[in-house]
């Protein structure tokens, strides 16, 4: 897992991942792709974690597996900018 560069908003989620919105929020639901991150009344996306489902699902791995490692990594990033 790298550490996301850039977050993208859902417009950006769909062009990628090439999923309607209702697709993606499906997903979400069951695991099989990671929610966005919330900030203020703003979704976002890190675009390094959209780019390795959809690698996952073209090589056909375990989607529910690669989001519980994102996840895992998101709570143990640790911003160089944190005091």
């Amino acid at each position: 897992m790298s550490h996301p560069k850039k977050l993208i908003r859902l417009p950006a989620v769909q062009n990628l991942s090439g999923m309607k919105r209702q697709s993606i929020y499906n997903r979400i639901a069951t695991g099989e792709f990671p929610p966005p991150v919330k900030y203020d009344r703003f979704a976002f996306w890190p675009e390094n974690e959209i780019v390795e489902v959809v690698n996952c699902i073209t090589a056909g791995g375990d989607l529910r597996e690669l989001v519980k490692a994102q996840l895992k990594a998101r709570k143990e990033f640790t911003s160089p900018y944190a005091a």
